[in-house]
């Protein structure tokens, strides 16, 4: 991997929160190190308690630590490198009191002091527009939604628009509509290649959006992707496979009507199971033309999906391990 391709860097934190002189310290962070890939989605999953939200607080400067150190582009991370960091927290601590309007208008004056007013009012009108939020401006915090407050707190996050991003369980409070709107924020992000940090438990909603990722266990960084490829700044192809299932056809069939357009491509494996053919080929765009194809066709297609399920698996055995 090139050195110079890792944005973010923390080596072997720990903190330990000592506040009641009657109760045991609490050991949150015992030692975490991860790298973060510039230009790439990156998660970081764990159990409740697994130092994923400690460690970011640390990143951002929330949170002192009693050891250990966090690098930007190689360098102790500084107030002016903090600056170009977008956030948004798993639980707001706004006030219930203000405006979204004012809220992000706020946190503008802070942000982006050289901008003028009238350039910040369209700025707040376009994104609370974008996120579903504008017809609710003049409403207090308090009497909004979870889910319209989740949205708010990523408006903050990127209204100043930063190129690095960190979401603390960015789809927690969200309902299926909002969840979709938030993949696709993600994907808006990826397209300008800004480098997002998300931090879940949750496998199911982050395994198939990240390009790298690492587990947390009980304050200890326990593996990361990483650590097994030679990742650029791009997707390993060889990590996000997509299977095609096609029943009702035989081999022989299908091969001919591969043949018939030379933009398709044939699968890396192919393989016989029960009554159905499993297709797996190295990108979504070329598995998507061969199904597409095959439709068109009259091929009976009962599966189209990524075998981000590996990945899922793998994870899985380190949280049965905890």
């Amino acid at each position: 991997m090139n050195e110079s391709s890792i944005i973010l860097e923390v080596k072997h934190l720990k903190k330990v929160f000592k506040d009641d002189l009657f109760k045991k310290p609490v050991v949150a962070v015992s030692d975490i190190s991860a790298r973060f890939v510039e230009g790439t989605i990156n998660t970081i999953i764990g159990h409740n308690g697994a130092g994923k939200t400690t460690t970011i607080r640390i990143i951002l400067g929330l949170l002192s630590s009693q050891s250990g150190e966090v690098l930007f582009r190689g360098k102790p991370i500084t107030i002016k490198d903090r600056q170009k960091i977008g956030y948004m927290p798993e639980i707001h601590r706004l006030s219930g009191l203000l405006t979204p309007y004012e809220t992000l208008s706020g946190h503008l004056r802070y942000y982006a002091k050289k901008m003028d007013s009238k350039t910040k009012k369209e700025l707040i009108q376009h994104h609370l527009n974008k996120l579903g939020v504008w017809d609710h401006r003049t409403k207090k915090l308090q009497e909004l939604s979870k889910g319209l407050q989740r949205r708010l707190a990523y408006c903050l996050a990127v209204i100043h628009e930063p190129q690095f991003l960190i979401l603390d369980e960015p789809f927690s409070g969200l309902d299926p509509l909002g969840h979709e709107m938030m993949e696709g924020l993600l994907g808006e992000q990826r397209a300008k290649n800004n480098t997002i940090i998300m931090s879940s438990h949750d496998v199911d909603a982050m395994i198939h959006l990240c390009d790298h990722y690492h587990v947390f266990q009980k304050g200890k960084s326990v593996y990361s992707s990483l650590d097994d490829n030679d990742f650029t700044t791009h997707r390993n192809p060889s990590r996000y496979r997509y299977e095609i299932r096609v029943s009702g056809s035989d081999k022989n069939q299908l091969e001919g009507l591969l043949a018939q357009n030379e933009e398709l491509s044939a699968p890396d494996a192919w393989s016989d199971k029960e009554l159905s053919h499993h297709m797996i080929y190295p990108s979504y765009k070329s598995a998507l033309q061969v199904v597409k194809h095959f439709m068109n066709q009259g091929v009976v297609i009962s599966s189209f999906q990524s075998l981000g399920k590996i990945e899922k698996d793998h994870i899985l055995n380190y949280f049965k391990a905890s």
